[in-house]
């Protein structure tokens, strides 16, 4: 300072001063501005246990679905209930908040911080006048966070639940189940091989008896088609006698009605033959699962009743 002349001392104070009066008068400015710009204030109540206000601070902004409309005033606990957290809010005068209208908290990205948002309301509903309290809506967050608690409570009780069915208590039931069983199949193993041998037996008589029914049905064609040449036969040596072309013709009816009664039985016949081969089918198949799994039969019937058909 002391090289500087007077005309550079000058300048430097000229220059000091000049800047001094621009930022007084930027200051009286934005103050001036922020005193005579007209808001409208509201308060919101939050009451939610799951609603979480860090990164909400004053300053912070409140938005209309996402468009800035003004900032959060105050921040406090309500003096009413202290379980109720009161936020108060202002926005740009004139701003329309419909009377359906809700706010909840925001959350910005991934830097936590938050802001209050309010929902849109209905066109057609009245106005909120401002000074009024605005309801509070559940966020996102908080749905979330109930959602979190509620899937934690369930996990700790499957926990609980898997440590009782793990614990010794429950290993020495099936434990003892399987020793029951053990002993049921030892004790019954005597029954248990009569009745497979008993169903075996019926078996092969089932199919013993298709067989006989098969062999029947080709005698009865057989029978028929021998009553029809005789028949026939007859028909033709006494053809000039009336009487007996009459009556042979009323035999020829009665061994045609013979042969439909036997023909629309023989449909029955076989329906109940292919019936009676199905069940010896079934019950081959049903001894030799038994001879390979015997517990099939472990709870089929009382001990008193497996003896008998053991006899």
């Amino acid at each position: 300072m002391a090289n500087l002349t007077k005309g550079q001392k000058v300048r430097l104070g000229v220059f000091i001063g000049t800047g001094l009066l621009i930022a007084v008068g930027a200051t009286l400015l934005l103050a001036g501005r922020a005193l005579t710009e007209k808001r409208d204030n509201y308060w919101i109540r939050f009451s939610s246990k799951a609603a979480s206000f860090s990164g909400l601070s004053v300053g912070s902004d409140v938005t209309y679905s996402g468009l800035k409309i003004g900032r959060v005033e105050t921040l406090q606990v309500a003096s009413d209930d202290v379980s109720v957290i009161a936020v108060g809010i202002s926005v740009s005068a004139g701003t329309p908040i419909a009377v359906d209208s809700k706010a909840s908290l925001g959350s910005q990205g991934i830097t936590g911080m938050k802001y209050i948002d309010i929902s849109r309301g209905s066109a057609k509903l009245a106005l909120r006048v401002p000074g009024k309290l605005i309801p509070a809506g559940e966020s996102l967050l908080d749905s979330l966070s109930e959602r979190a608690e509620s899937i934690g409570v369930k996990l700790d009780d499957l926990l609980v639940n898997l440590q009782a069915m793990t614990g010794g208590k429950a290993q020495r039931s099936v434990q003892q189940i399987l020793d029951q069983a053990a002993g049921l199949i030892t004790d019954n193993r005597a029954n248990i091989a009569a009745i497979i041998a008993n169903a075996r037996k019926t078996s092969e008589e089932l199919q013993t008896l298709a067989g006989t029914g098969n062999q029947v049905m080709v005698h009865v064609d057989r029978a028929l088609t021998d009553l029809d040449a005789v028949t026939a036969e007859l028909r033709r040596s006494l053809a000039p006698h009336g009487e007996v072309a009459g009556t042979l013709g009323k035999v020829e009816k009665l061994v045609d009605s013979l042969s439909m009664v036997v023909l629309r039985s023989q449909s029955d016949i076989d329906v109940t033959m292919r019936h009676m081969r199905d069940a010896a089918a079934d019950i081959a198949d049903f001894s030799k699962a038994v001879k390979e799994n015997p517990t099939l039969l472990m709870f089929s019937g009382d001990r008193g009743s497996d003896a008998r058909i053991g006899k």
